[in-house]
């Protein structure tokens, strides 16, 4: 087996493990596997028009995955605290009680957060939702396109 398509799998998996992961970009390193695949098959498998298709998508979809909590956030009313706690209470939550830490840290670092950022210590529930809602559809997004990838990549280990 060429070592190309060994670290092919590995950012196959990489790639699948960082989607749900917000610091690690799961669907550029699924894309870096469909490349390293595509060199290692002479670039018979996928045509140069479909790779810059999906090259596109894949930037795309990573560039919402980090604009969407924010925006959500925003649109909810919640303030920086809680976006930034959000993401602290995301990476947390989800060493401490994986998988299901991944939301509900997300969620008690966004009340955390309005909690400390308020003078009043009244948080309204739409306030401290409003990043977990960003967060999470971002996650199913680079989750979809990395799974997306994947299988590509699969199917085309496959045929040969």
């Amino acid at each position: 087996m060429n070592i190309l398509l060994i670290i092919g799998f590995v950012f196959i998996a990489g790639g699948v493990i960082g989607s749900v992961l917000p610091f690690i970009p799961g669907p550029v390193l699924s894309y870096i596997a469909l490349l390293l695949l595509s060199r290692v098959h002479e670039w018979k498998d996928f045509t140069p028009s479909f790779l810059i298709v999906l090259g596109a998508i894949v930037v795309v979809v990573t560039a919402l995955s980090y604009i969407l909590p924010r925006f959500t956030g925003k649109q909810y009313g919640a303030s920086a605290a809680g976006l930034w706690c959000a993401v602290i209470g995301l990476f947390a939550g989800l060493m401490f009680i994986p998988p299901y830490g991944l939301f509900i840290g997300a969620a008690c670092g966004a009340i955390l957060g309005e909690l400390l950022s308020r003078r009043e210590k009244k948080v309204r529930s739409l306030e401290s939702t409003g990043a977990l809602v960003g967060t999470v559809i971002g996650i199913l997004y680079r989750l979809s396109v990395s799974g997306i990838i994947a299988s590509f990549f699969i199917r085309s280990v496959r045929a040969q």
